[in-house]
């Protein structure tokens, strides 16, 4: 017979045996699962890195092509997708370090020289081939008129219509407005004359071609906004990034995440953002607006690429609000 003593510590040992063989199991379990997490993490990086590299390459191909056939359109396109890049990277934070956030900032930095020195040389080049060809200078009271707001009609002549429509088109002197219930993401609008549109759900894009005479109101859309060929209209919008393209006596009221692209266009003016209706600020909450950036004010003319301000547009500080009713 053992003594109790005895007995006591060998039970004790083999509890004690048994507490470490689990808590083994444990930290070997634990290992195994943090080394499948890392091996996930760094193949989630590497592939993210091979499709920012390809999309590098790309538009650098892109821009080089453009050295010999240069498009003011194109080169619009290729610094859209810039933008498009510098945010898919600040969207990856979760993912990358501080060191290769700020690496892979530095190669869209590039691209983003590259393409301002490639506008530069080109129309630089226009210039001086046409230097000798007398051009009228524009008078202070050119420049300035017609930077009043028109602001919304009280009185209209008018047809309503609150029915969904992803496009509106071939349309005279009517009234539209898409609400919450629309069924599509992005809005068309073409060859409109004297209407006016309200749009109260938040949009993935808008397209506006050909409006004359218009006033196009939007919610927050959380991607581009493509204006062309539009003339005398209004545009009161909040968006990720806008192209203006051949447009003309235009008035642009935006809250935009990027640099506003002017292509080929005219006595344009700039303000902020000031369309207001009821329920706008649930729109705002966790979206890309929520982080009050706007650059509404920093418009980039790929026309006009002297150090004195583009006699292109004209900027508004301040903006009457529009609420609707």
């Amino acid at each position: 017979m053992f003594p109790q003593e005895v007995m006591f510590s060998l039970a004790d040992d083999e509890s004690a045996q048994m507490k470490r063989h689990q808590l083994e199991s444990h930290f070997e379990e634990r290992d195994q699962t943090l080394s499948q997490q890392h091996r996930e993490i760094v193949a989630n990086k590497l592939q993210y890195y091979q499709t920012f590299n390809q999309q590098v390459d790309d538009m650098n191909e892109e821009l080089e092509s453009l050295k010999e056939n240069y498009n003011a359109d194109s080169l619009a396109l290729i610094n859209d997708k810039v933008v498009e890049l510098r945010s898919e990277v600040a969207a990856q934070s979760t993912l990358l370090s501080k060191s290769d956030t700020s690496n892979l900032y530095k190669e869209i930095d590039k691209l983003t020289a590259c393409i301002h020195g490639l506008s530069t040389e080109v129309i630089t080049k226009k210039k001086f081939s046409f230097r000798s060809k007398k051009s009228r200078k524009t008078t202070r009271s050119e420049m300035v008129q017609d930077i009043t707001p028109k602001g919304i009609p009280q009185t209209r002549n008018s047809n309503v219509s609150n029915t969904p429509a992803p496009t509106l088109t071939n349309l005279i002197n009517e009234e539209h407005r898409i609400l919450e219930n629309h069924p599509e993401d992005t809005v068309i609008l073409t060859n409109l004359n004297d209407c006016i549109i309200y749009i109260t759900k938040p949009l993935n894009a808008l397209h506006c071609r050909n409006l004359v005479g218009c006033r196009v109101y939007s919610s927050i859309i959380s991607g581009s906004v493509y204006i062309e060929d539009s003339n005398n209209s209004q545009f009161h919008v909040a968006c990720k990034q806008i192209r203006i393209h051949k447009s003309y006596d235009c008035d642009m009221y935006l809250n935009v995440l990027s640099r506003p692209s002017v292509i080929e266009s005219k006595k344009l003016v700039f303000g902020p953002y000031n369309f207001k209706f009821e329920g706008c600020e649930n729109h705002i909450i966790g979206s890309l607006f929520e982080n009050n950036i706007n650059m509404w004010d920093q418009v980039q003319d790929f026309n006009w690429v002297m150090q004195t301000p583009s006699p292109n547009y004209q900027i508004i500080y301040e903006s009457p609000l529009i609420m609707l009713e």
